[in-house]
C-alpha cells in the first residue's frame, strides 16, 4: 500500500513539473514579440541620441534579433553603421528592410545618404527620389536630393528644392545654409551674403555662418576680412577643423608660414579619426617645416602624411583627398626631387581630373626635369610639359602662371631645335607671355624674359624696350643693362650699347662677358684703343655671350582648397 502511495505521488509530481514547463515554454504572441523588440529599440534610440554608438548598435542587433521584421530597427541600425562609417554593411541592412516592405521609405532615404557619401549622386538622386514618392514632404529627403544635385553641378534642380523648404519654414537652417553654398559656387556673392546675413538675425551663436561669411570674402580677395570672420568662427566653436584649415591656407599662400603652423597642427590634431583631413593637415604641415628649415620636422610629418593618407586608402572605397598628393607633390618638387613630384601631380590628376593646379604644377616639374635630362630626351619631356600646362589653361582662362611658364617652355623647345624652326616655337612663346602680360607687367624677371624672346626673333626695338622696363623696375639688375647693350648692337647702335654696358659693368666690375661685349663694341664703333683696353680684360672663353638666356622663374609654392560644402543628412526613425 505504501509502495502504490509513492508511486502515486510520483506520478502527480510529474504531472504538475510537466505542466508548469508546458506553460512557461507557451509561444509568445506576436503582439509581445514586438512589444520586446520595441523595448530594445527605444534603449538603441536613447544611445543613438547620447552618441554611444557601440550600444545603440548593441540594442539594435536585439531588436532585430527577437523580431526580424521589425523596420525601424533596421533603419536605426543603418544609421548607427552610417555614423561608424561601415556603409557596406548599412547598405545591406536598407536592403534588406526594403524587402522587407518596399514601401518602407526612410530606407530609401538613408540609403541615399550612403550613395551621397561614396560619392555617387546619380544612385542618391534615384533612391532619393523613390523615398519622396513615398513620403512627399519629409525635409531631410528633400533636402538629401537637393545634395545630390549640387554634386553634379545641377544648381537649378538643387535651388528648386530648397527653396521649397524654405517656403514651407523660412527658418531651415541647413536649407538656407546649402542655399548659400550654391549661391557661393555660382560667384552670386551678394545673394549669399544677405541670406547670410538673415542666418545671423535668428542663429548668431551658430559658427558655420560665420565661416561661410569668410569664404565669400576670402573669394573675392579680401583676405582680411576673410581671417576676421574665420577666426570668429573658431572662437565660437574650436572644432571646426574645415575652418582651421582655410585658415591656415591663407597664411600658407601668404608665405607666412609661421602664422600658418598652429593652424595646421590643430588640423592634425582634431582629424586624428578622419584620416583624409589629417592627411591633408600633416602635408600641409610639412610644407611649411620645410620653408622654415625645419626638414627633419617636415619629415616626420610627411610620414604621418603618408600613414593617414595609406589608412585612408585600406578604410574607404571612395577616392581619397587628391590635395594630399598634391601638397606631398609641392614638396618634392620644392626639393628637387622631380620624378617623385610627378608622380604624385599625376595621383591628384587621376583622382580628382579637373585639378587645374595639378596639371600647372605638374608642367612646372616637367620643365625642370627637362633642364636636367640628358639632350637626347629634354624636347619628348618639354612636349609632355606643354601638354600639361595647355590642360590648365584649358581648365582656367586667363591663368596667367600658366601661360608664363608654357611661353618658357617653347623658348627652350626653340633652343634644342634645328635653326629653320627655331622662330616657330619663339612665336608660340611670345603669344603666351603677351598672354601672360597682365599678371606680370611688375616683375622685372618677366620683361628679361620676353626681351630675350624679342631678341630671339630679331625684334631688338621691342627687346630694348622689355629691358629697359626690366631696369625701371630694378634698377640694380645687370643682365637687363648687358641684354639691352646687346639688343642696341645688333641695331648698329654702338653709342647706346656702350652706355647700358658701362651700367652693367658698374654692378658687376668683373663680369667676363661684360667686359668682352663692351670691348666688341668699341670694336665696332671703330675705337681700336678702347676695345683693346676692354678686350685684354676679358678671360676669353669658347661661349663668349653666356648671359642671353632667360633667367629662370620661380614660381610660388601657395595654392588654394575648396571646402568641401555638401553634408547629408540621416535619418533616425523611432518607430
Amino acid at each position: 500500500m505504501k509502495a502504490k502511495r509513492f508511486f502515486e505521488f510520483l506520478l502527480y509530481l510529474f504531472l504538475v513539473t510537466f505542466l508548469s514547463c508546458t506553460l512557461l515554454q507557451r509561444k509568445k504572441t506576436p503582439q509581445e514579440i514586438r512589444k520586446e523588440a520595441e523595448a530594445y529599440h527605444e534603449k538603441g534610440i536613447y544611445y543613438l541620441q547620447q552618441g554611444n554608438y557601440d550600444e545603440a548598435e548593441k540594442y539594435f542587433k536585439e531588436s532585430l534579433k527577437t523580431d526580424p521584421g521589425y523596420l525601424p530597427a533596421y533603419n536605426n541600425l543603418a544609421v548607427v553603421l552610417i555614423k561608424k562609417n561601415k556603409l557596406e554593411e548599412a547598405k545591406k541592412l536598407l536592403k534588406s528592410a526594403i524587402e522587407v516592405n518596399d514601401k518602407y521609405f526612410p530606407a530609401y532615404n538613408n540609403l541615399g545618404v550612403i550613395y551621397l557619401k561614396e560619392h555617387k549622386p546619380g544612385l542618391a538622386a534615384a533612391s532619393l527620389r523613390k523615398a519622396l514618392s513615398l513620403q512627399p514632404n519629409y525635409d531631410q529627403t528633400i533636402l538629401n536630393l537637393a545634395y545630390s544635385y549640387e554634386m553634379v553641378k545641377r544648381y537649378d534642380l538643387a535651388r528648386k528644392y530648397l527653396i521649397k523648404l524654405l517656403r514651407r519654414n523660412l527658418k531651415n537652417f541647413d536649407a538656407r545654409l546649402a542655399l548659400i553654398r550654391i549661391y557661393i559656387k555660382e560667384g552670386r556673392f551678394k545673394l549669399a551674403l544677405r541670406h547670410l546675413g538673415y542666418l545671423k538675425k535668428y542663429f548668431p551663436e551658430r559658427a558655420i555662418i560665420y565661416a561661410y561669411t569668410g569664404l565669400i570674402y576670402e573669394q573675392m580677395g579680401n583676405r582680411e576680412l576673410a581671417l576676421k570672420f574665420y577666426k570668429t568662427a573658431l572662437a565660437r566653436d574650436p572644432s571646426l577643423v574645415p575652418v582651421y584649415f582655410v585658415t591656415g591656407r591663407i597664411y600658407l599662400a601668404g608665405g607666412e608660414f609661421a602664422k600658418a603652423r598652429p593652424y595646421f597642427e590643430k588640423v592634425v590634431e582634431l582629424s586624428r579619426k578622419e584620416k583624409r583631413e589629417a592627411a591633408r593637415g600633416a602635408f600641409n604641415l610639412a610644407i611649411i617645416y620645410n620653408n622654415l628649415g625645419e626638414y627633419s620636422l617636415a619629415q616626420i610629418q610627411l610620414n604621418e602624411a603618408k600613414k593617414f593618407d595609406e589608412d585612408a586608402i585600406k578604410n574607404e572605397k571612395f577616392i581619397v583627398d587628391p590635395y594630399a598628393h598634391f601638397s606631398l607633390g609641392v614638396i618634392y618638387e620644392d626639393r628637387n626631387f622631380y620624378n617623385e613630384a610627378i608622380r604624385e601631380y599625376k595621383i591628384a590628376i587621376d583622382r580628382k581630373k579637373d585639378f587645374m593646379l595639378a596639371y600647372y604644377r605638374l608642367g612646372t616639374a616637367l620643365y625642370k626635369l627637362a633642364l636636367i635630362s640628358e639632350a637626347s630626351k629634354r624636347e619628348k619631356i618639354f612636349r609632355e610639359a606643354e601638354k600639361a600646362l595647355l590642360k590648365a589653361i584649358e581648365l582656367k582662362r586667363n591663368f596667367f602662371p600658366a601661360h608664363y611658364q608654357l611661353a618658357l617652355v617653347y623658348y627652350r623647345i626653340g633652343g634644342i631645335k634645328e635653326k629653320y624652326l627655331q622662330k616657330g616655337q619663339y612665336r608660340k612663346a611670345l603669344f603666351e607671355m603677351q598672354r601672360a602680360y597682365e599678371g606680370y607687367r611688375n616683375d622685372p624677371d618677366f620683361h628679361i624674359t620676353l626681351g630675350v624672346i624679342y631678341y630671339k626673333l630679331d625684334e631688338y626695338d621691342s627687346s630694348v624696350d622689355e629691358f629697359k622696363k626690366a631696369i625701371d623696375l630694378a634698377p640694380q639688375k645687370e643682365e637687363a643693362y648687358f641684354l639691352a647693350g646687346l639688343s642696341l648692337m645688333k641695331k648698329g647702335d654702338y653709342d647706346g650699347a656702350i652706355s647700358f654696358l658701362k651700367k652693367a659693368l658698374k654692378i658687376n666690375p668683373s663680369d667676363p662677358d661684360i667686359l668682352y661685349a663692351l670691348g666688341t663694341a668699341y670694336e665696332k664703333k671703330g675705337d681700336t684703343e678702347k676695345a683693346s683696353l676692354y678686350l685684354s680684360k676679358t678671360i676669353i672663353t669658347e661661349n663668349k655671350f653666356s648671359k642671353p638666356a632667360t633667367s629662370e622663374i620661380k614660381f610660388p609654392t601657395s595654392f588654394t582648397l575648396p571646402v568641401t560644402s555638401s553634408h547629408p543628412v540621416t535619418t533616425s526613425a523611432s518607430r
